[in-house]
């Protein structure tokens, strides 16, 4: 039709415009259009920045079927081809996990006027859209779409995940025509992946081979992915030629109705897999004395902190250790032991408070051993233990009482300074404004991992309609930094710094490993 018509204009789901790039000299006959609009999803974005390369002016529109759509900027070209600018009519973004926002449309006489939303919709006085967006660094007010927040998988250690950008890696390959992660409360997550119709894999052999070709674009999408998220060769699926995955009018593939039809497949699969996993380079344990028990530890605790130079009397917190490390090292010493023949009664006397009470592999391994052994002197020596805790919590509130004179002096002598982590979330944002409101707060330092913290600051303050920060710049100060790291993994003078000026520290950040 293109190659005939004399069109200059087009809009496309993209399902149709990724189908065209697999015709012989497609790309020449799209580069006849100069104005490409894609809406119903996402572009892939390999197949995107081919296209980009050759349309003139590719870029997305966005609309929901409860009320039309906001009204969206456009630059004319390729800047942001898989960028949307939101003209303001009251909507907002509200960051609903670090760096994602949901994009919530507000009653307002003006998109009362424009949109249906509240005409389809009489009795609420928002609209959730349920639509994710990140902002585009460096350019104010673009937005780049983020899949919604019903994809988000929730794994069974508390982690949550992001599957959209794994899987358009996937998809990315040439004899992949679909491509999801499931694997909702689950240890690790799957991959289920829909082959083109000419692709053969009915034999245990032709899907070893085809899973070996694939491997190299799957390692490639994990490496961009949290470690928690990325998937091991054990839990990739091919789907069935005869069940191919459900799809919408557009082409997008139904998430929830395509899982629920591999579900007894992804339950067989698991079934086979999930012991491997939680054994798989597992230390060998030969006996469950301390001797023994501290080599086993070690390994398993470098592994999880993925630190090679941890020592048995290491402070295991202060290298990186948290809350949901311990869900998945209790998981790992668990199956270790069972490997190890312990009985399952026994095992279950392992759990994460035991953990959570040792600050370092030594002190664990001495309590493990106890708890093992079942000897008489058991209880004795897990009452001994939690003395012991007691006056260890004695001896840092003793230590840190004796520092409080000299804060409360600083603090009187020079105003306060502020250290802030987590500053970027929703009630980070909050706390941060409410400081900078007051004037006996000279200074805020906002610690974090990302390098392009002030600016997805100011974004979070525009967003949920703070006072403006570029005025405030004077008396904050954005620190990259790692709280795993000795010293925060801040150079000696900033360092030195934030210990001789501080006087109050608000710790709000979430574990550096978790998105949610």
């Amino acid at each position: 039709m293109l190659e005939i018509s004399s069109s200059t204009s087009a809009l496309m789901p993209p399902s149709v415009l990724e189908a065209m790039l697999n015709y012989p000299n497609e790309l020449e006959v799209i580069s006849k259009l100069k104005h490409v609009a894609y809406s119903g999803g996402p572009l892939n974005p390999v197949f995107g920045e081919k296209l980009a390369k050759v349309i003139s002016h590719l870029f997305p529109l966005y609309g929901c079927t409860e009320g039309a759509g906001p009204y969206l900027e456009s630059t004319g070209d390729n800047t942001h081809w898989d960028g949307m600018k939101f003209i303001d009519l009251g909507q907002r973004m509200e960051e609903v996990v670090p760096g994602l926002y949901e994009l919530v449309i507000t009653r307002t006489e003006l998109i009362n006027r424009t949109q249906a939303y509240f005409h389809t919709c009489p009795d609420r006085e928002e609209f959730r859209t349920a639509d994710l967006f990140a902002p585009i660094e460096g350019s104010d007010g673009w937005w780049k779409f983020h899949g919604r927040t019903d994809n988000w998988i929730v794994m069974s250690n508390g982690l949550k995940m992001d599957p959209t950008e794994t899987e358009n890696a996937v998809c990315a390959h040439p004899q992949v025509t679909g491509a999801l992660v499931a694997g909702s409360h689950r240890f690790r997550l799957c991959l289920l992946i829909e082959l083109k119709p000419e692709t053969v894999a009915d034999t245990e052999d032709e899907r070893k081979t085809l899973l070996d070709e694939l491997w190299p674009t799957i390692d490639k999408a994990n490496r961009a992915a949290p470690r928690f998220g990325q998937i091991p060769k054990e839990l990739v699926l091919f789907t069935s030629p005869g069940k191919p995955f459900s799809r919408a009018s557009k082409g997008t593939i139904q998430r929830r109705l395509s899982i629920a039809d591999y579900e007894k497949e992804i339950e067989e699969l698991y079934a086979k897999a999930e012991d491997g996993l939680l054994t798989d380079g597992l230390p060998h344990l030969k006996s469950t004395s301390v001797s023994d028990l501290l080599p086993f530890l070690r390994g398993l605790y470098c592994e999880t902190l993925e630190k090679k130079d941890i020592q048995v009397d290491d402070d295991i917190f202060a290298k990186g250790m948290d809350s949901l490390l311990i869900f998945v090292l209790a998981a790992r010493i668990k199956a270790g032991l069972w490997r190890h023949g312990i009985p399952e009664h026994v095992i279950g006397r392992v759990d994460n408070a035991l953990l959570f009470n040792s600050t370092t592999i030594s002190r664990l391994a001495c309590k493990l051993s106890t708890v093992l052994s079942g000897s008489e002197n058991a209880s004795h020596e897990r009452a001994n233990g939690q003395m012991d805790n007691a006056n260890e919590v004695r001896g840092l509130l003793a230590k840190y009482e004796a520092k409080i004179p000299t804060i409360v002096r600083k603090k009187r002598r020079r105003g306060q300074t502020i250290v802030l982590t987590g500053s970027r979330g929703s009630l980070g944002s909050y706390i941060l404004a409410a400081f900078l409101a007051r004037d006996d707060v000279k200074k805020v330092y906002c610690l974090s991992r990302s390098p392009s913290a002030q600016a997805d600051q100011i974004t979070s303050f525009q967003a949920r309609g703070l006072p403006d920060l570029q005025s405030q710049l004077d008396r904050v100060v954005f620190l990259q930094t790692d709280l795993a790291q000795p010293k925060l993994g801040l150079s000696e003078e900033e360092y030195a710094k934030l210990t001789t000026e501080a006087t109050t520290i608000i710790h709000n950040a979430v574990s550096s490993t978790s998105s949610g």
